[in-house]
Formats: C-alpha cells, sequence, structure tokens
C-alpha cells in the first residue's frame, strides 16, 4: 500500500516537471523573438532585418488592429509598421506571429508589440 503512494508521488512530481517544461518551451520562441525585435531601433533597420512590412498605418488610422492577431491598443503618434509572420534570419518563421513596430516622425522606433494569432 505504502508502495503505491510512491508510485503515484513521483508521477505527479514528473508529470508537473513536463508540464512546467512544456509550457517554458512553448513560449520560448516569442521570448526569443521579441527580444530580436527589441534591439531594431530605426526603420531602416526594421526594413532591412524584416523586409518589407505588410501594412503600414498612419496617425489618422484608429483600427488598425488585424484580424486574428493579438494586439497592444496604442495610438499612433505618427506611423506603425505591422508584420505578419514575417521570415527573417533573425525569425523563427515556423511561429505565426504578428509584430508592430511604432515609428515616429524621425523615422525610431519608439515602441513594439509581438504576438501570436
Amino acid at each position: 500500500m505504502m508502495k503505491d503512494r510512491w508510485v503515484v508521488i513521483l508521477l505527479i512530481i514528473g508529470v508537473g516537471t513536463l508540464l512546467v517544461s512544456v509550457r517554458y518551451w512553448a513560449g520560448y520562441p516569442y521570448k526569443k523573438i521579441t527580444k530580436q525585435v527589441s534591439n531594431i531601433t530605426t526603420e531602416e533597420q526594421a526594413n532591412q532585418i524584416l523586409g518589407y512590412p505588410d501594412y503600414i498605418f498612419y496617425k489618422n488610422n484608429i483600427d488598425y488592429y488585424i484580424s486574428g492577431y493579438a494586439y497592444k491598443e496604442r495610438i499612433i503618434d505618427y506611423k506603425v509598421l505591422v508584420y505578419v509572420s514575417p521570415s527573417s534570419e533573425l525569425l523563427i518563421s515556423a511561429y505565426d506571429v504578428i509584430i508592430y513596430l511604432y515609428i515616429n516622425d524621425k523615422g525610431q522606433v519608439e515602441d513594439y508589440f509581438v504576438g501570436g494569432s
């Protein structure tokens, strides 16, 4: 009877450890992409690294969020570049991601958002 309890306890610990590992690795690509995007400082650099954006929205656009993807509610101060699942050497293109780069009037990245679908 005591042996059965230990087996159950060890099984619970093993499954718990596995679930924590899976959750970590499932979020890892987004963390890596977010870190890479955080290093982009200008619109020119963004175009070199990510290519041409899928969408460009300007200050007067209120509803600029792409349906089916995560977003950050934010007003556009000047311009936002939107990349949907960009293929880049730096990014993991197997993941369905969206990147919003908020650009100021000097061509500098003032904010960014990385999300999934």
